[in-house]
């Protein structure tokens, strides 16, 4: 309990605490109600026995509907237990409350708040009731929401970004790019293949084929043998390359084929090889296009097997970290895992766990600190995502994207540092305002004893002006008995 005084001299300080001077409780109430949008206290237990007006303007409750435990009625029913369990656990606990979660308005509809609570405890340290407030924050959450729909639409607009470039890729070879799926019958095995991907250059040869069966329009891959090797590489997992001489349906001409599985079928790229060179020109050219689109971006794009092995990274892939292409690629896991930062280990050991278990489509992502050549550690932001599956079906390969954050995170700090700043500047602009009023003020605080009477009160706060009236420099942490023997115990 607070109350506060306005000075005069010595000889009547008394009568003027105890006049018409407003409280203390009263200032730091307006000063709460003047960024809380509810303020309210409970008894020791942390059941509301006393009224808020600003709680039940806030929530609509009713006082019968606030009192007690009621006011867990209030709250949003997905975030009700998670609230009263907070709450519980604090008192329980007798330390300080600070969440987030909806609360119902007057209207019907919910408002992000956030609630914190204190205990006020008597000399003796038992917990004498608890006070708290309510800071609406639903402007915050919406922009939060819409930060979080904004990056989601980003990251929609790369991932379809990537699958352009794939189409693109694809559809700027020269080379007939095919993918095929087996057709079984009911023993299993293999009688069939039909299209499911053509590329450009595919279309213009092929026509509309998708979904069509290979052996209906091109017989001629029995006699050539094209079918048995198809049938081989899904079967053994073995790729095939061969050159053949098809002279069937609309070709005639020297060919170029590779047959590599890809899951329950076959992808092809076939080429004309009559003019040998041309045709290994175009496919170095279209190599070095792909290399160079790889190795443009500043981020770091590597592929691993499920044992954290790097198998494939952009060529200056690390450069950002002051080590060659090769000297990553021979490390393992665990020798990468010696560069993160002390604090950082658990969270990229977690992050390495939910790889392992990831399912196709899904992404993890990670942020975490890693030294660099010169010791220096650097922010990483890391999203990994299931690559491909062996024939059983297990995680084969996994795709890194890496990207170095160290200027946002910078930037974050600054901004962190900002906002301390401001609060420091606030604080000593509130005790400059507190000085400069002519009037004395002083604010004290109430004394009791173990039975909780009022015994006394204690000077906790005085300006240069009160000082200046009473004589007395030194009165803050001094008790009103002390300074004034004459004090009398009734004024209490």
């Amino acid at each position: 309990m607070f109350t506060e005084s306005v000075s005069a001299p010595r000889h009547d300080l008394i009568g003027m605490a105890f006049g018409s001077v407003p409280s203390p409780v009263d200032e730091y109430k307006r000063l709460a109600e003047s960024f809380a949008q509810a303020t309210w206290e409970t008894d020791a237990r942390g059941l509301v026995v006393t009224d808020s007006p600003s709680w039940r303007a806030y929530t609509g409750q009713t006082l019968d509907e606030w009192l007690g435990e009621g006011w867990v009625n209030a709250i949003h029913p997905d975030d009700r237990d998670y609230a009263l369990r907070q709450w519980q656990q604090a008192v329980a606990g007798q330390r300080p409350v600070n969440a987030e979660f909806r609360l119902r308005s007057p209207d019907g509809g919910w408002r992000w708040t956030n609630v914190r609570a204190r205990a006020i405890e008597t000399p003796g340290g038992s917990v004498q009731k608890w006070v708290g407030l309510n800071i609406d924050i639903s402007e915050r959450k919406r922009t939060e929401e819409q930060l979080a729909l904004a990056q989601n639409r980003q990251q929609a607009a790369e991932l379809q970004a990537t699958r352009d470039l794939l189409r693109a890729t694809l559809d700027s070879s020269l080379d007939l790019i095919q993918v095929f799926e087996a057709v079984r019958d009911e023993q299993g095995e293999i009688v069939d293949f039909t299209w499911v991907l053509n590329n450009h250059a595919a279309e213009t040869v092929y026509g509309d084929v998708i979904n069509k069966r290979l052996l209906t329009l091109n017989p001629g891959v029995v006699a050539e043998g094209i079918f048995d090797t198809f049938k081989r590489v899904v079967e053994t997992g073995t790729p095939d390359v061969s050159e053949r001489h098809y002279v069937h349906e609309q070709f005639n001409g020297w060919f170029h084929q590779s047959v590599v599985k890809l899951n329950d079928g076959v992808k092809t790229t076939t080429s004309e090889i009559t003019n040998r060179k041309k045709a290994e020109q175009e496919i170095k050219d279209q190599a070095d296009f792909i290399s160079s689109v790889m190795n443009a971006t500043s981020a770091i794009i590597s592929i691993t097997n499920p044992a954290g092995d790097i198998v494939f990274n952009n060529r200056d892939a690390f450069t950002l970290l002051g080590f060659d292409v090769d000297e990553i690629a021979q490390m393992k896991r665990e020798d990468r895992m010696t560069l993160v930062h002390p604090d950082d280990i658990v969270l990229l050991r977690n992050f390495y766990a939910s790889v392992d278990s990831l399912e196709d489509g899904m992404e993890v992502t990670v942020q975490f600190r890693s030294k660099n050549k010169s010791g220096e550690y650097v922010w990483l932001d890391t999203r990994t995502k299931l690559l491909k599956r062996d024939k059983a079906g297990k995680a084969a390969q996994f795709l890194y994207i890496t990207q170095d954050i160290t200027a946002q995170k910078k930037a974050e700090q600054e901004i962190l540092r900002l906002k301390d700043e401001l609060a420091q500047q606030a604080t000593n602009t509130y005790q400059t305002l507190f000085d400069s009023i002519d009037q004395g003020f002083n604010i004290l605080e109430l004394m009791v004893d173990e039975q909780g009477k009022p015994t006394d009160f204690r000077i906790l706060q005085t300006n240069q002006a009160w000082c200046q009236q009473t004589g007395l420099l030194d009165a803050t942490g001094k008790t009103l008995r002390e300074i004034t023997p004459t004090f009398e115990q009734s004024l209490i």
